[in-house]
């Protein structure tokens, strides 16, 4: 998987999520500053691309699908 690849599925991840680049990062190999320097043209083994893979793979599953969210400006009574 080339470095442009899973900088493709990041900005899925992050497009579907609303994560940032930080918390990637973080969540899946502990570094922050991972992905700005991904996006600068740095490299990466492919064993820490598969860990970011897995990380985005496990939050997607995870994650609630249809979750409700109450639209901005309304309010609970």
């Amino acid at each position: 998987l080339p470095e442009s690849a899973l900088l493709s599925k990041i900005d899925a991840f992050k497009a579907a999520t609303g994560a940032s680049d930080t918390s990637i990062g973080l969540g899946a190999i502990n570094d922050g500053k991972f992905v700005a320097r991904l996006r600068k043209g740095g490299q990466c083994l492919t064993n820490t691309k598969a860990r970011v893979v897995k990380f985005m793979d496990d939050q997607a599953r995870l994650a609630k699908p249809n979750a409700f969210r109450m639209p901005v400006g309304t309010r609970r009574r």
